[in-house]
């Protein structure tokens, strides 16, 4: 009855809220000077300061290094001078490495354990190589970036005014897909074919990507079209919406368009790569520009195709190893390996931190390469090699492992995808592919 229900509500215990504190909150009052060292740095950029330098107090580490792409070595002596002020007594040392850091898979775990480092900080990329098989304890700081999501809204809905989308997506982008973007007859909203956008960027632009979708769904219309859907579509491991150089998430064959946020191609190539029929724009927050943006596919699969099938021929094999961080996977090359031992096809293997054709001219006997490094290094520089470098995939190809497919993948980082992937082979197999590769030496 009641009054039962009345008494067993009131023998409850109150429910406690436990909300987390941020790591290293406490250290802004506790070390007088560290919020006014962390005005240097531009206050849109979140390098998480106070979580370094309170992980760096917490592992007592004593050498500390710092990693970051081209673009954030500005600020690596501020920070530097942060952490050994305020990283803690036993803090003997802070190095700066300096070797080009293209992504994630750059990562210098090793190099930095080589040093005698015990605590690296990777600025710029998310986490690709998992902490569990780091050679040592490593922070990644994906340093977001914040910027006014309400001008890219306002972009978006000033471009998609007009009475038809064929008068406001470029007719090459059009001739993609015919008839895949259409819109009803009659010029009122409500008669208006409802727009399916997919919204995607890079790591620094996270919570900028979520909040466009957000203000989008918010909205339910971008100019003068309603929103059926706004979605941030994922490549797992990768966090939705999150894009690499070489591994984007497969938008559903419904999608109208995508919206990418980036202040440049790279990382855009890669959706625009894997989804060949889905228009696309990039807003660029610091010019605080929205484009229409394309790709010469047909130019593309030409080249690599024409590379594949020279390759196709070759006697003489060059595996090629890239010792870039962790860009090379020695899983992939034990697969190589045991792919061209079964086929009868000599071969050597080489390491290289870069691949240059001045340097590959070198190896004279060899008729074509496999580079186990960036598959983009094949798709965009390949047509300056003399002889075929080719990227797993096409190496799959080029020896009727599997056959050539239309869409181009861009799974490089994505699990459940082909041979050629770095998540397609166990741990196990990277151990063996070590022993045996120790075995021939």
């Amino acid at each position: 009855d009641w009054a039962t229900m009345s008494a067993t509500s009131a023998a409850r215990k109150p429910r406690v809220v436990r909300r987390r504190r941020r790591a290293g909150s406490h250290l802004l009052s506790e070390l007088p000077g560290l919020e006014s060292a962390i005005q240097q740095l531009p206050r849109n950029y979140n390098f998480e300061v106070v979580k370094s330098v309170s992980k760096c107090r917490e592992l007592q580490a004593t050498h500390v290094a710092l990693q970051m792409p081209e673009g954030l070595l500005m600020y690596a002596c501020v920070l530097s001078d942060i952490l050994r002020a305020f990283g803690g007594e036993q803090l003997r040392q802070v190095s700066v490495l300096g070797d080009v850091t293209y992504g994630a898979c750059c990562i210098e775990d090793l190099g930095a354990k080589a040093l005698g480092v015990d605590f690296l900080i990777h600025y710029g990329h998310s986490c690709l190589v998992p902490m569990q098989d780091v050679a040592v304890k490593t922070l990644y700081v994906f340093v977001e970036i914040k910027f006014d999501v309400k001008s890219a809204v306002g972009s978006l809905q000033q471009t998609f005014r007009g009475d038809s989308l064929e008068q406001i997506v470029p007719a090459w982008l059009l001739a993609k897909r015919p008839g895949a973007i259409e819109y009803e007859d009659g010029a009122a909203e409500q008669q208006r074919k409802p727009l399916k956008v997919a919204v995607l960027g890079t790591i620094q632009f996270a919570a900028a990507v979520q909040e466009l979708a957000t203000r989008l769904r918010e909205q339910g219309i971008v100019g003068s079209f309603p929103v059926s859907e706004v979605y941030m579509p994922q490549a797992l491991p990768l966090s939705g919406g999150e894009t690499l150089g070489c591994t984007s998430p497969t938008l559903t064959s419904d999608t109208d368009f995508f919206v990418f946020l980036a202040d440049g191609r790279f990382h855009l190539e890669a959706v625009m790569i894997a989804n060949p029929t889905i228009p696309a724009l990039r807003y660029d927050p610091y010019g605080k520009a929205l484009t229409w943006e394309g790709y010469d596919h047909t130019g593309m699969k030409a080249t690599r195709k024409d590379a594949i099938d020279r390759a196709s021929t070759a006697k003489q094999w060059g595996i090629i190893l890239g010792t870039l961080g962790r860009q090379g996977n020695p899983a992939i090359l034990g697969h190589v390996k045991r792919r061209l031992r079964s086929l009868g096809l000599p071969n050597v293997t080489i390491l290289l931190s870069e691949v240059f054709p001045s340097k590959l001219k070198r190896f004279g006997t060899v008729d074509a390469f496999v580079q186990i490094a960036c598959p983009r290094l094949s798709i965009d520089w390949g047509a300056y090699f003399e002889k075929p470098v080719l990227n797993p995939y096409e190496f799959e190809v080029a020896t009727g492992a599997c056959q050539w497919r239309e869409v181009y993948p861009m799974d490089y980082y994505k699990k459940g995808s082909g041979p050629w992937t770095n998540y397609a082979h166990a741990t196990r197999e990277i151990e063996e592919a070590a022993a045996a590769a120790a075995a021939e030496a």
